[in-house]
């Protein structure tokens, strides 16, 4: 099986791993602080590009979210604008409605009985009065 002569024979132990190429020389300890400054670099440079990417995920979420709010207020202010707007059409059409019917019921001959005085209402629009 084995030689004992061979155990105890360190030269021989040694031919073997030569020959074998098992014999691996460590990295002198410039080599291991160049990679090591290396691996350091490459993961500071990660760690930096991910909290990039990451602050400029959320900043622009929030700029959207700004946006977004300012887009919802203007389209807030609008409505309530149309329903004045809306309402005021109503109050004017009405008064028109009474004027129209006022009129109606003065008689041609007295003029001077059914006074109509002819206002500018907005943007234009005219409205009589009696």
């Amino acid at each position: 099986m084995y030689n004992r002569n061979e155990a105890y024979d360190f030269k021989a132990l040694e031919e073997r791993e030569l020959k074998r190429g098992k014999i691996v020389k460590l990295p002198g300890s410039r080599l291991r602080r160049k990679e090591k400054l290396k691996a350091q670099k490459i993961l500071f440079i990660s760690t930096f590009s991910i909290f990039l990417v990451t602050a400029l995920c959320v900043s622009g979420f929030v700029l959207g979210q700004a946006k977004l709010t300012e887009f919802t207020d203007k389209a807030a202010k609008a409505s309530v604008e149309l329903e004045q707007c809306q309402s005021l059409n109503t109050q004017l059409r009405m008064k028109l409605e009474t004027i129209q019917s006022s009129d109606s019921n003065c008689s041609f001959k007295n003029k001077n009985d059914c006074a109509v005085e002819i206002i500018k209402v907005h943007n234009g629009d005219t409205a009589k009065i009696s």
